[in-house]
Order: structure tokens, then C-alpha cells, then sequence
């Protein structure tokens, strides 16, 4: 990708866009493709989709010298509004210099609703990679662009399906956790903007939320829970097959010689753990 950057782009880009696009269902899609814990129960998916994304990312740092030819290459995508094909153009327009800044802010305004939450919340809050191209851009784009784009970020709506809002009041008034339904958004993205063209309207809203979230680290601002379920079962065939002496010789080893959480994929929800 490093050598022939522009081969990678113009021949990979759009079949891995074709077939991310082609998905029925988006959601579980979008999991497959981002979640961080793959790796846990198909190895091989896992490999590959590292792959492409690690391919598709460092063919597009090329192009420092050539920003005209990487912005051609990613024209015919910049409509589409697939989770997993947004996150992968932003990453892309990352690497455009400062003279794109009115078409990357416009991409941002095209589907904000996604776009502002484009990164991976499997790994990071997920306004943090949009924040990016903000924080880049904004302070070069055009005063009709900014002022629209932050007017989008200060009327973000409620973080949460309005279904479980009644399930976080009764958890919070129960003691049980403090989180969130509104704010996050702003929390991240106002303080991305030029500040010396935002309104007195973000200064004071930036401030509160400051107040609001202080103390929290990253992950109480994802939107999966990094944990997972499933069958964890014992390479054994059977159960009471060992030996006397091979109890006696799991017993007595030193705990600091076992390798933990050693698995293997035994079905789709189902892995195989020794020690």
C-alpha cells in the first residue's frame, strides 16, 4: 500500500465498499467489521478485516504530495452513508491538506447524524474521529459552512434509544449507575471548533458540559459494553479422564506457569479454553 498507493485505492476501495454496502443488516454488519473483540471467535475474519482497513489507511497517508489525486479517488464515495463505509472515508479525508476544508466540512453536514459519530465506539467515544476533522478544518472552511456546522453540533439530540432513556432514569434514581442521554456529543465536538468564530451560546455549553463529565474516562462513553458471552467448553472429550497423576501434577504447578485464557473457535459462539 506504501508502494503503490493509488493501485490499492482505485481497485480495493470500491469492492470492499460493494460488499460493506451490500449487507442486509446493517448493525450486525457494522459489528463484524468494527468490534474490537473479533479476533475471539473467528480468527481468519478477524485477520482479514485488520488487513483491509490497515491497507486501505496507510495507502491513503501516500498522498501528501498528490491530495488532488486521493480526493478524485474518494469523489464517487462521498454519498455514501454506511456506517462502516463513513468511517473508512473519514479516516481517508484525514489526509487531505487544509485547502479541502469546505468539501470535508460539507461531508460532515451531508448525513451529520452519522457522519458527527463516525468513529469506531467499539474502540473509542465515537465522536472522537469526526472531532478530528473539525478540529482540522474547521478554522479554514467557509463562514456559512462553520456557522451551520455548529449550529448542527449544539442541537445534537438525545445519545440513546428512547425506549431504555426510562430504564438509565430508574437505574439512576436506584443508585445503580449515573449515565448519560445527552451531552456526550457536544462534550466532544465543541471544543473542535475554531474558537475564535463560535458563539458565546458553545462557550457557555462547552463549560457546562466540562462540569458534567469531569472525571470520566473513555469507556464511559461507548456505546457497546466491551464485555461478551457465550460457551466456554474444555478440550477434554470427556469429563474424569484424567489420571491420578496428571491431577496430582495440574494441582501441584506453580500457578505463574500456566498460560490463561488460552482459546480456540469451536463454534460461533463457542471456544475451547486450556491452561
Amino acid at each position: 500500500s506504501e508502494a503503490w498507493p493509488y493501485d490499492f485505492l482505485e481497485k480495493l476501495m470500491p469492492q470492499v465498499f460493494k460488499i460493506i454496502s451490500s449487507s442486509i443488516d446493517e448493525s450486525s454488519y457494522t459489528r463484524i467489521w468494527l468490534y474490537r473483540d473479533r479476533l475471539l471467535f473467528n480468527q481468519h475474519r478477524d485477520f482479514l478485516v485488520r488487513g483491509i482497513f490497515s491497507i486501505l489507511f496507510e495507502a491513503g497517508k501516500q498522498y501528501t504530495d498528490e491530495p488532488n489525486e486521493l480526493f478524485n479517488l474518494l469523489t464517487p464515495y462521498l454519498a455514501y452513508e454506511h456506517p462502516v463505509v463513513e468511517h473508512i472515508m473519514a479516516n481517508l479525508l484525514l489526509n487531505l491538506p487544509i485547502k479541502y476544508s469546505d468539501q470535508v466540512i460539507k461531508w460532515l453536514l451531508d448525513n451529520p447524524t452519522t457522519r458527527l459519530a463516525c468513529g469506531n465506539d467499539y474502540e473509542e467515544p465515537k465522536w472522537i474521529l469526526s472531532g478530528k476533522l473539525i478540529e482540522k478544518f474547521s478554522s479554514h472552511c467557509a463562514d456559512s459552512l462553520f456557522n451551520v456546522l455548529e449550529n448542527r453540533i449544539i442541537n445534537i439530540g438525545i445519545s440513546r434509544k428512547i425506549e431504555s432513556i426510562g430504564y438509565h432514569f430508574e437505574s439512576r434514581r436506584r443508585g445503580y449507575f449515573n449515565s448519560s442521554y445527552w451531552g456526550e456529543a457536544q462534550y466532544f465536538l465543541l471544543e473542535k471548533l475554531d474558537f475564535t468564530r463560535v458563539s458565546s451560546e458553545s462557550v457557555s455549553l462547552h463549560q457546562v458540559l466540562q462540569r458534567r463529565f469531569e472525571g470520566c474516562n473513555d469507556t464511559y462513553f461507548y456505546s457497546y459494553d466491551s464485555s461478551y458471552g457465550g460457551v466456554v467448553v474444555s478440550p477434554l472429550p470427556q469429563p474424569n479422564t484424567l489420571s491420578d497423576r496428571s491431577w496430582r501434577k495440574l494441582i501441584l504447578t506453580d500457578e505463574e506457569r500456566f498460560s490463561t485464557w488460552s482459546t480456540q473457535p469451536l463454534g460461533s459462539n463457542t471456544v475451547v479454553e486450556s491452561s
